[in-house]
């Protein structure tokens, strides 16, 4: 019984182990790897110095101390004539870029693929598991064909008569 609690404890605190690896390489380490890679751009703004856990949200802090609105570094950045593309934020484990040059947001326009379909979310979970599934269909002639047959097995236009009636409600 002993050894069975033990073994129950040790798992536990190997899992616990675990978490707290995965939040200090989520929270830490890869925010200072994206921190630091985005530092180096000289059309790229980020703050002076790594500030763990925190990022934007300590600059936000700061503004509020000196009772100043959060956005007004974003505008006094974008008003200085070339001298940044980009501001690199991060909040939480997300990194954000807020584009403020026409030339920057074209090169991410370019970015963007023209044509997009669902191929791509095969590969993910619901894919795996029904990968013929009507959301999945690549956009083909027979695209609102689909979409009525599916509208019709739903049961939309039976529902659409009591809209009005829940509205009132």
């Amino acid at each position: 019984m002993i050894d069975l609690l033990w073994s129950i404890v040790k798992y536990f605190l190997w899992f616990i182990l675990v978490a707290i690896i995965y939040l200090l390489w989520s929270l830490v380490v890869k925010q200072y790897l994206e921190w630091r890679r985005n530092k180096k751009y000289p059309n790229v703004y980020t703050w002076e110095m790594f500030i763990p856990l925190m990022g934007d949200t300590a600059k936000a802090l700061d503004l509020a101390k000196d009772n100043t609105y959060y956005f007004y570094d974003h505008i006094q950045l974008a008003m200085e004539p070339r001298k940044f593309d980009i501001k690199f934020n991060l909040i939480g484990p997300t990194p954000i870029y807020v584009i403020f040059s026409i030339k920057a947001f074209k090169e991410f326009q370019a970015l963007v693929p023209r044509n997009i379909d669902r191929s791509d979310l095969t590969v993910r979970t619901f894919g795996k598991i029904a990968p013929e599934a009507l959301g999945l269909r690549l956009s083909t002639n027979n695209w609102k064909q689909r979409r009525e047959a599916a509208n019709k097995t739903i049961g939309f236009n039976f529902a659409s008569k009591y809209i009005g009636m829940m509205a009132e409600k």
